[in-house]
């Protein structure tokens, strides 16, 4: 399943390039809608996820997939849900993974929608974090969810 996975992206022709308005835009209004600091979109490799674009935070253009959140938001297996973790200090899923947290990156609050193909292969994520411990409103998870899935 994951070499198929892989295979599609590579497909798409996404990685190792320069980001694009068009995900600026996406980046842009989920930050608006969702009241959130941070937004990103991410393109999920073997071992790397790869950031097209991103809002609310400078230079950060890769990550270690095991490193990321965004490794468990394609992970999850209820396809066009949103992956939420309202507090990530207290997550036990996060407490697997070996996320590095500078000062400029202790993020508390995560939620992600995968990016998936027609072929139902999660590629990327779109998402959004921030610094408080925070709880979406349903209005914003449908919104966001509409940005993810009308690309």
């Amino acid at each position: 399943m994951e070499e198929k996975r892989v295979k599609e992206l590579e497909y798409y022709e996404i990685m190792n390039t320069s980001d694009k308005e068009d995900y600026n835009e996406i980046t842009k209004l989920s930050s608006y809608n969702c009241g959130k600091s941070i937004s990103l979109i991410n393109f999920v490799d073997i071992n790397k996820i790869w950031v097209k674009s991103l809002r609310g935070i400078e230079g950060l253009t890769e990550l270690n997939r095991k490193e990321s959140f965004c490794h468990l938001t394609i992970n999850n297996k209820k396809k066009k849900e949103i992956f939420e973790i309202k507090n990530t200090q207290n997550h036990i899923r996060i407490k697997y993974l070996d996320i590095p947290a500078p000062e400029d990156f202790r993020f508390k609050f995560y939620a992600g929608f995968s990016l998936t193909t027609v072929q139902g292969h999660n590629i990327g994520t779109l998402c959004v974090l921030d610094y408080q411990q925070e709880e979406l409103t349903n209005e914003q998870k449908n919104a966001l969810s509409i940005l993810a899935y009308n690309r």
